[in-house]
């Protein structure tokens, strides 16, 4: 890897006598990690039947190391949701922002999606958003994968957003765009594209995205600021103008990201251990920097836009498909589909997705969608727990055996996997067919 020479001259004057050995680290093999989501499965059973080999992270229970050339996603644990494949220190700022529970959240710059897969274990809501629409598409994926009931996936620029939800959100998370510094030795096109021009395009880039990000956040409420570069313009500069051009208060993060994180660099007398780095030599993952702060005024409270959907537990088909096959009748709206919502007040028009996309009516009946299976699989009435090999079968599309008759949730240990139709001892594979192993 042939680094330029202006970055070499920076990284040497940010690392002096380690910059050695950032540099040998750059040739070894990215780190990557596995998150448990412990709502589908516990991470004892995830440990106990995990087909690869697992280190713990330490920073967070649910958090797993795994080696470079584990064969992930091809597993029914990733093809049910059960896991979240992510560069660990990627996890660390939501970890810092030691959410409470029950926050309304806005992830700004979401996809792929990991830190809103964080965030929702905990919130009451989150809106997940990302303005590169092929982005957003691949975030709202993972978001149905995951089977996460309380977001929503949103594809706008943050100075859209900030007139539509101006001073509504508890926690803002702004995973800036950053010259990405910190992941030179897993993306190449970081490295190609990098010059100090760019740098600078960065930083006055994020700083027209946290003036938006501002406009959205409620008074007291906390903006988690990161990104995956070293230069200090993108990163502590930054929280300098957070602090002193737009009056926040830089909190100390949570303790659990301080073994696993190092000082930022001091600038303008802020508080340097409460401005968090982790380097590729650090051995945790690849490059890093975040900050919590905390906003001291907010502009006034505006309610959420409200709408009048028709409401879709009064349609006839909706109602039926329920009472014959699930515990419950979810309160849900048609809006083109038919959607369980996460929050009152939505508008699914506004949204590639939004809460639990239930089905869709067609020539007279409701067809269930496999997000259906994916998040509300507990309500499904019939089940089936397939071993290992049943659910490579129905992972590549294939009718697999099984009892009962109508529509069944297929499980491998409890994972949903997918939905399926029962009858006459066979169940038809309804798991869609971009999903699909080959």
């Amino acid at each position: 890897m042939i680094l330029p020479d202006d970055f070499v001259r920076r990284m040497k004057n940010l690392l002096a006598g380690e910059y050695d050995a950032y540099e040998r680290s750059l040739a070894a093999a990215p780190v990557r990690a596995v998150k448990v989501n412990t709502d589908k499965i516990s991470v004892e059973n995830f440990v106990h039947n995990c087909p690869f080999a697992l280190r713990p992270s330490g920073f967070s229970a649910d958090c797993f190391i795994v080696a470079d050339d584990a064969k992930i996603g091809r597993t029914p644990f990733h093809h049910g949701g059960a896991i979240y494949v992510q560069e660990p220190g990627a996890m660390l700022p939501v970890i810092a922002a030691a959410l409470k529970g029950g926050e309304t959240v806005l992830d700004l710059c979401a996809a792929p999606g990991g830190k809103t897969v964080q965030a929702a274990g905990k919130a009451r809501l989150v809106i997940a958003n990302d303005v590169d629409y092929a982005r957003a598409k691949i975030l709202a994926g993972n978001v149905e994968r995951m089977g996460l009931r309380n977001a929503a996936v949103c594809s706008a620029r943050p100075e859209k957003l900030s007139r539509q939800f101006a001073g509504c959100f508890d926690v803002v998370i702004v995973d800036a765009p950053c010259s990405g510094e910190g992941m030179f030795r897993k993306e190449s096109a970081a490295l190609s594209h990098w010059s100090e021009a760019n740098v600078r395009g960065c930083a006055a880039r994020q700083r027209e995205i946290l003036q938006s990000a501002d406009q959205m956040l409620k008074e007291g409420g906390k903006l988690v600021y990161s990104t995956c570069t070293f230069s200090t313009e993108e990163n502590e500069e930054i929280v300098a103008y957070l602090v002193n051009q737009m009056g926040y208060e830089l909190c100390a993060p949570d303790a659990a990201v301080l073994p696993y994180s190092r000082s930022g660099v001091e600038i303008g007398g802020l508080n340097a251990l409460n401005m968090r780095r982790v380097y590729p030599h650090d051995g945790v993952g690849e490059g890093q920097f975040f900050a919590v702060l905390r906003k001291t005024d907010a502009p006034q409270k505006r309610l959420w836009p409200t709408f009048r959907p028709k409401r879709a537990d009064n349609v006839s088909l909706y109602r039926r498909f329920c009472e014959q096959n699930l515990t419950t009748v979810p309160p849900a709206v048609q809006f083109g589909d038919v959607f369980a919502l996460p929050a009152d007040n939505f508008d699914p028009a506004s949204f590639l997705s939004t809460g639990v996309r239930m089905g869709t009516i067609e020539f007279s009946r409701f067809v269930p969608a496999h997000n259906l299976f994916s998040a509300m699989w507990r309500d499904v009435m019939r089940s089936e727990d397939v071993d290992l090999v049943r659910a490579e079968r129905y992972l590549r599309g294939e009718e697999i055996e099984g009892g009962g008759s109508g529509w069944v949730a297929v499980t491998y240990l409890g994972v949903p996997l997918g939905g399926g139709k029962a009858s006459g001892g066979v169940i038809k594979n309804h798991y869609p067919k971009g999903l699909r192993n080959k």
